[in-house]
């Protein structure tokens, strides 16, 4: 776009240029290429160490020079680049220093040190025959376009790169584990490819995907307890070196979340740092406190991007790897190819000398003058042989044999020359039968690969699995946490209030006021968490397995409700309600999901407390009601020592008193919190704690565990009567001291009760009117309050009722 003046805007110019420069990082300097893994400055570096190669070492400083002929990289990028492939120890033959990968030493100044191309670099990069080539920046030379690599030399090497809007990691891979599974592909067998760290150490690759986007893994540095107060340090996380490791150490040891005594770095060729511990501290712990607080654990995120078809695309080491190996199956026959019309021209050249020697051909050319009077001749005399002959014979070949000097004439061996072709022939039959067997030729070539070049190449990252490690877990309590529960402060800055216990700065605290109001905030020196406070806590590490019991009334005389809540989902320093209509919270307490959390419940004008496990809850939102704990007048509700397990009831028939030791006839062993239900003769039902002796009103039908959420039926019916009264009570809402009166038991006999799901009643009837029926109760009968009337079901002829279920 223009301006009415001709000149572009400059927002038009901007984008355009940026634009073509996003497209030059990515596909010219920060991106690998698909076809031989390589950034161009890397296959530059590589190209000038072939051309530069003579057998002997070269100056860095030489080979940076000598790569700057193909493009005007920078001398310090060239030797970046140099020094990183140089330190893999795959494609260069390095002398002098060039630095450590373990300390982060640089390498020397590159006009100390030398690098020439490895015997396996010569292998496996370069044939000019097959390579692509292109001009370079100033036309003066050619460079290779991308090189024909026989290897998947990019997962070897490894790559990392940011581009404009994109970036790539690829991690290094173990030399002989690809070649096996480069044999393995070829094979079509499966096979699993994991990266292998020059700096060793142990790796979680779970969330590995194949090196995908999205992509992450775990590494940690080897440690070993050398004593109760030393710790050995002898692999690296990938990434880190000992500087940096030491450096995080230290400064874990000044934020409190470590205690040291001193930090020794031993490394040379081997990675060996010691950490020594005071006295009391636990190696155990610290080596932990380490994984958590330290570069001795580091997450690598992953993303497999190289250029494909001049774009970027992102793909898994699967798809790296099985591209390289086809490319190399693909040069292999491209080589084979080359070498066969190699062999047969030199097969042709020979034949038509000897031909040409033994048959004495050339005396036919005696008086020929020139080179048009000696053609015709030569086509004529090598007819009768043309059959000997594999190719067509040209005028260059005819020109060739006219040049053969005199005395290789005479001193022409036909012996010799029958075993030169013979050589050759052989030779021919060898390329012609790997072309036809040319995947199996792939494979004998990876496998002499790792024969000659693989025999170093162990593994020296050792693949585990290992969960997160807590930092509040592993972490020193060095802070002091106090609460002013009138005001509603608490920090580690209130040192004249209550103090409450040890914590660290990781910590939570959760508070709960007495109008059930909760609030969880980060441990800081000072913070405001609401008047009135009843409970105040460190939430406990892994708190997404606890779970918040509380007590509480909805009215100052009305019943008291239990409730577990989940801590789990739980915002900072935001207020929550935990129950809705919470008029007083009476108790509070964190327990581990699924453990015994009994509290003893002071009842008003009772000697003997009620027992209650409120472990057994089930967890719910913060918004649900909870359970009725007890209808009775509640004094106080505190925690409670596990009592005695399980008790033995027996009931008194003349005092209708119901408990333990009470004397009578035995009832059966309940575990002293359980929930009973008494139901009386006259229809009279209680629900009763096992620790609490009961006197009942009437004679005792029976005495039932009551679960946690379950369906009531009451079967009764008038005696010789065809009609019988059935209700289904839900019982989820009775607590501790509900009582229902059922009139109809008064004047009806009870036939059973159930808390089955669907209760099955069997029927008999007078022999006139029919056969046994089983009736379904839920078909029947619905669910009602106590205080409803029951549902009628009359059966004509009705001989008999039985509960079956």
């Amino acid at each position: 776009m223009r301006t009415e003046t001709g000149h572009a805007h400059v927002e038009d110019l901007y984008e355009s240029w940026f634009l073509d420069y996003a497209s030059y990082v990515i596909l010219d300097r920060a991106v690998p290429h698909i076809k031989d893994g390589l950034k161009p400055v890397q296959r530059r570096i590589l190209y000038a160490l072939w051309e530069l190669d003579d057998g002997r070492l070269n100056k860095a400083a030489n080979v940076i020079g000598h790569t700057m002929r193909y493009h005007p990289h920078g001398d310090m990028a060239i030797e970046d680049a140099l020094v990183k492939i140089a330190q893999k120890e795959l494609l260069i033959d390095m002398q002098g220093n060039w630095g450590n990968t373990f300390t982060g030493d640089r390498a020397a100044a590159p006009r100390y040190i030398e690098a020439r191309l490895s015997v396996l670099g010569k292998e496996i990069l370069f044939n000019e025959s097959l390579t692509e080539w292109q001009a370079s920046y100033d036309g003066r030379n050619r460079e290779p376009t991308h090189l024909p690599v026989k290897f998947p030399l990019l997962l070897a090497l490894g790559v990392e790169g940011i581009a404009v809007g994109l970036q790539t990691k690829i991690l290094p891979h173990n030399f002989a584990e690809l070649c096996d599974v480069a044999i393995l592909h070829l094979q079509g067998k499966p096979f699993t490819l994991l990266p292998d760290f020059p700096s060793g150490g142990l790796a979680d690759f779970s969330a590995y995907q194949e090196g995908r986007r999205g992509g992450r893994i775990r590494v940690r540095a080897k440690i070993k307890i050398v004593d109760v107060r030393t710790l050995q340090i002898s692999d690296l996380p990938f990434g880190t070196t000992t500087v940096s490791l030491i450096e995080s150490i230290l400064t874990a040891h000044e934020k409190g979340k470590i205690k040291i005594k001193r930090v020794e770095d031993n490394t040379g060729y081997e990675v060996d740092i010691r950490v020594h511990l005071p006295t009391g501290v636990s190696a155990e712990q610290t080596m932990e406190a380490l994984y958590a607080f330290t570069d001795c654990e580091v997450s690598i995120s992953v993303n497999c991007c190289v250029i494909q078809d001049e774009k970027p695309a992102f793909l898994g080491t699967r798809d790296l790897l099985t591209f390289a190996v086809d490319q190399t199956r693909d040069l292999l026959k491209r080589e084979l190819e080359l070498n066969r019309e190699n062999l047969l021209h030199k097969i042709h050249k020979a034949t038509l000398e000897q031909i040409f020697i033994e048959q004495k051909i050339y005396r036919k050319l005696e008086g020929a003058t020139s080179w048009e009077e000696a053609l015709p001749i030569l086509q004529k005399a090598f007819k009768p042989h043309l059959k000997e002959i594999v190719t067509t014979v040209t005028d260059d070949d005819l020109e060739a044999l006219l040049e053969i000097r005199f005395k290789r004439l005479t001193k022409f061996d036909s012996e010799q020359a029958n075993k030169v072709l013979e050589k050759l022939q052989k030779e021919l039959k060898e390329t012609e039968g790997h072309l036809k067997q040319l995947t199996a030729y792939t494979v004998n070539w990876y496998k002499s690969l790792k024969q000659r070049f693989g025999k170093t190449s162990k593994r020296r990252t050792e693949i585990a699995v290992f969960g997160e490690v807590s930092a509040r877990e592993v972490v020193l309590a060095n802070q002091k946490l106090y609460v002013n529960r009138q005001e509603g402060f608490l920090g580690t800055g209130l040192k004249k209030d209550e103090f409450l216990t040890d914590c660290s700065d990781l910590d939570e605290v959760l508070a709960v006021r007495r109008n059930g109001q909760a609030m969880l905030v980060k441990v800081s020196d000072k913070a405001f968490v609401g008047e009135d406070l009843l409970f105040v806590n460190i939430l406990p590490p892994g708190s997404g397995t606890s779970v918040l019991h509380i007590a509480y009334r909805e009215q100052e005389d009305g019943p008291v409700l239990a409730k577990a809540v989940r801590l789990s989902g739980w915002s900072r320093d935001k207020s929550y309600e935990l129950a809705k209509g919470i008029q007083s919270v009476l108790f509070v307490q964190i327990w581990p999901e699924g453990t015994d959390a009994y509290v003893e419940v002071k009842l008003v004008q009772e000697k003997q407390p009620l027992l209650y496990n409120m472990g057994k809850l089930t967890a719910e939102t913060r918004n649900s009601r909870g359970r009725v704990l007890t209808l009775r007048r509640v004094e106080s509700v505190a925690r409670a020592q596990t009592p005695k397990l399980t008790l033995k009831l027996t009931y008194d028939g003349k005092t209708h008193r119901l408990g333990e030791s009470v004397g009578g006839k035995a009832i059966g062993t309940f575990a002293a919190d359980a929930r009973l239900l008494a139901v009386t003769q006259e229809g009279h039902l209680r629900v009763f704690t096992a620790a609490f002796a009961q006197k009942l009103p009437g004679a005792l039908h029976s005495c039932l565990l009551l679960p946690q959420e379950a369906v009531l039926s009451v079967i009764s019916r008038r005696r010789q009567e065809d009609v019988l009264l059935v209700r289904r009570l839900k019982t989820e809402e009775w607590g501790d001291g509900s009582e229902f009166q059922l009139s109809e038991l008064r004047d009806h006999t009870l036939v059973g009760l159930s808390f089955a799901d669907d209760p099955l009643l069997r029927l008999t009837f007078k022999a006139e009117q029919g056969p046994p029926e089983i009736m379904s109760l839920s078909d029947w009968v619905s669910c009602k309050a106590p205080h409803a009337s029951p549902t009628k079901i009359a059966r004509p002829g009705l001989a008999s009722v039985l509960l079956l279920t």
